[in-house]
C-alpha cells in the first residue's frame, strides 16, 4: 500500500474512533534533514569527494486510552529525497510499523506492556531510543512494570526473536539478538537517584560443525545521578561477561559527568568515558571490548559517529575526555562540545609491527536549536575532527585531510487530542 494512502486511512480511522474511544491522541511528525558529509564516521582519502543529501522521517502515531488500558500504534516512512523516480511507485523507501503495543495497568502496583516498543532508561547509554537516526530503535518485547513504592520502579523485560514461523529450527538471519531478558530497578532519594540494571542477551552463531548455538552476554551495573540547584553530576559503571563469537567476554565501562550553572541560562560541564578494549597485541582467548548494546550512541563520543555507531565493535576501546558549554533560552539554545579521544588499549602498526601512540583524535561539535513555534523546531550542527596516524590504523583514510560534517533539520510535530465522554 502506498505510504500516503496508508497515512490517510489511519487518520480516517482516528476520526471515526471518536464515537467509541475515551481518549485518542494523534501525533504527526515530519523531519527532513540535510547532511553534508566530508569525513563522517571514517577518515576520507584524497580521492574521496564529499556528499550531500536530504533524508526524511514521516511518522503518524495514535494512542487510545480507556480506564486501565492504553494502546499505541506508530507508523513511519524513511526515505531519501529523490531516491524514487517521479511518477512511478517504488518500494525503495522504508515504510513500516515503528511501535505497536498495549499497556494494561492492573493496579497502582503492577502493569504489563506487550508489543513493539521503545526501551529507554537513564541517560540511554545501554538502552535508548536512538532518536537521532531517522528509523530509531524499538524492541518486540513483553514488559512487566512494578511500582513497589512511590519512589521506586522495577521493570522486568523479555524478548524472543525469530525470522518467521517454522516447523523446525532454522538459522536466525537477522542481525539482532535471539533472546533477551533484563531487570531494571530505579529509586529516588533526593538529591540522588540510583538505577541498577542486569541484562542478558543471547546471540545465535553457527559453529564450525554447522550446529547452531547461542552466545550469552551479561551486562550489569548502575547509574547514579545527583542534582541540586546549580550543580549536577552523574556516574555509571557496567561490566560485561559471558561469550561473544566463541570467545570469553570480560569487559567494563565507567563514566563521570559534571555540570555547573554559571548563570541562569549558562551551563558548563566536564566529563569522561572509559570503554574497555582488546589490545591488538592480545593473543589470549578473552574479548575485553565493551559494547553499549542498545544505547543512543550518537549522543556520546562525538557527533561525527567515529565510535560505536555501527562501528568500532570488538576493537581497542576508547577513552573520551570532553567539555561542554550550553546556553539555553526558552526559544533557542547553543552548545559547544570538544572531545579528546584515546585508545583504551594498544594499537599496533601492522606494517612495522610497532606500538603506536594511543592518542586518536580531537573533535569539536557545535549545535543549535530554535523553536519557531509550538510545532516547528529548527536544529543545526557543525563538527570538525582532527585525526592522527593512530586513527588511520583503525579507520584507514588520510588523517592529514580536513574531516568535517554539517547538518540542518526541520521538525514539524503537530499533536492533538480527541476526547469523548
Amino acid at each position: 500500500m502506498k505510504t500516503t494512502h496508508l497515512l490517510s486511512f489511519l487518520i480516517l480511522i482516528s476520526l471515526g474512533f471518536n464515537t467509541q474511544a475515551q481518549e485518542l491522541d494523534v501525533d504527526i511528525q515530519l523531519r527532513p534533514r540535510f547532511e553534508f558529509r566530508n569525513g563522517y564516521k571514517t577518515l576520507r582519502e584524497v580521492s574521496t569527494e564529499s556528499v550531500s543529501f536530504v533524508s526524511q522521517r514521516s511518522r503518524l502515531g495514535l494512542t487510545y486510552k480507556e480506564d486501565k488500558l492504553k494502546v499505541h500504534l506508530s507508523l513511519q516512512s524513511i526515505n531519501i529525497w529523490g531516491e524514487e523516480l517521479q511518477g512511478f511507485v517504488s518500494d525503495k523507501n522504508f515504510t513500516g510499523i515503528y511501535e505497536a503495543n498495549a499497556n494494561y495497568q492492573f493496579s497502582d502496583f503492577i502493569g504489563i506492556k506487550a508489543g513493539r516498543q521503545v526501551l529507554s532508561y537513564d541517560n540511554e547509554r545501554i538502552f535508548g531510543e536512538v532518536n537521532w537516526t531517522q528509523a530509531a530503535r524499538t524492541h518486540d518485547a513483553l514488559l512487566i512494570k512494578i511500582k513497589p513504592r512511590e519512589n521506586q520502579l522495577l521493570d522486568i523485560g523479555f524478548a524472543l526473536n525469530s525470522d518467521g514461523e517454522s516447523l523446525k529450527k532454522l538459522p536466525y538471519q537477522a542481525k539482532n539478538y535471539k533472546s533477551m531478558e533484563y531487570v531494571w530497578y530505579h529509586r529516588d532519594f533526593a538529591p540522588f537517584s540510583l538505577s541498577l540494571l542486569f541484562l542478558n542477551a543471547g546471540y545465535e552463531i553457527k559453529e564450525l560443525n554447522g550446529e547452531l548455538k547461542n552466545d550469552y552476554q551479561q551486562t550489569f551495573g548502575g547509574f547514579l545521578k545527583y542534582n541540586q540547584t546549580r550543580f549536577g553530576a552523574d556516574a555509571a559503571i557496567y561490566s560485561q561477561q559471558g561469550e561473544r563469537e566463541n570467545r570469553n567476554l570480560n569487559a567494563w565501562y565507567a563514566s563521570l559527568n559534571l555540570n555547573y550553572s554559571l548563570a541562569r541560562n549558562l551551563i558548563a560541564g566536564l566529563g569522561m568515558e572509559y570503554l574497555s578494549g582488546t589490545s591488538q597485541t592480545n593473543i589470549s582467548e578473552n574479548n575485553k571490548s565493551f559494547i553499549p548494546l542498545f544505547g543512543t550512541n550518537h549522543a556520546f563520543n562525538g557527533a561525527m559517529d567515529y565510535f560505536y555507531v555501527g562501528n568500532h565493535q570488538n576493537s581497542v576501546g576508547l577513552k573520551d575526555f570532553y567539555a561542554k558549554l550550553v546556553y539555553n533560552q526558552p526559544k533557542y539554545s547553543l552548545q559547544i562540545m570538544p572531545h579528546v579521544f584515546y585508545a583504551a588499549e594498544t594499537i599496533l602498526n601492522k606494517d612495522e609491527n610497532k606500538i603506536m601512540n594511543g592518542y586518536l583524535a580531537t573533535e569539536i561539535d557545535i549545535s543549535a536549536s530554535y523553536k519557531v513555534q509550538k510545532n516547528l523546531t529548527v536544529n543545526l550542527g557543525y563538527s570538525q575532527l582532527f585525526g592522527t596516524t593512530s586513527l588511520e590504523q583503525l579507520k584507514e583514510g588520510d588523517s592529514s585531510l580536513s574531516q568535517n560534517w554539517a547538518w540542518l533539520s526541520l521538525t514539524f510535530n503537530p499533536r492533538f487530542k480527541i476526547l469523548t465522554k
